[in-house]
Parts: C-alpha cells; sequence; structure tokens
C-alpha cells in the first residue's frame, strides 16, 4: 500500500518552511527553521553543530526510527 505524501508550506515569523504531510501526520523541515535563525551559515547544519546538539539529534532519530518500526504515528 503505498503512503500518501502531500508536501506544502507554512509561514512561521515571516519565514517560510517546508511541511510534509504523510498519513495525516505533519512533519516540518527543521533544517527550514535552522536556516532562518542563521541565515549567513551554508551547507549542512550538522557541519555546524556542537557535541550536544549532535548528540540530541542522533537520539531524535533513533527515537523516530524506533517508532516507526512500532507503527506508532505520533
Amino acid at each position: 500500500m503505498k503512503k500518501e505524501i502531500i508536501k506544502t508550506e507554512m509561514k512561521v515569523k515571516d519565514n517560510i518552511v517546508g511541511v510534509m504531510r504523510v498519513e495525516n501526520v505533519d512533519y516540518i523541515s527543521l533544517t527550514d527553521l535552522a536556516k532562518y535563525e542563521n541565515p549567513n551559515l551554508d551547507g549542512n547544519m550538522r557541519d555546524y553543530a556542537n557535541i550536544l546538539q549532535l548528540v540530541i539529534l542522533i537520539n531524535l532519530e533513533n527515537l523516530n526510527a524506533e517508532m516507526i518500526n512500532q507503527g506508532i504515528l505520533r
């Protein structure tokens, strides 16, 4: 069964942020938010993160993967 994916945008503090809806669950682009906070930085935001931010990101990614494996949507 193919999942329905809808891509759109929303305005946050006068900045456009990407939004992707997968099966009625909205995901926002954290990269877009980070770039608006630091507009002069180019490339991957991970290149500018400190060790604590990288550890938090890895933990969030691992939790997200585990929830996907368990079929938890929210």
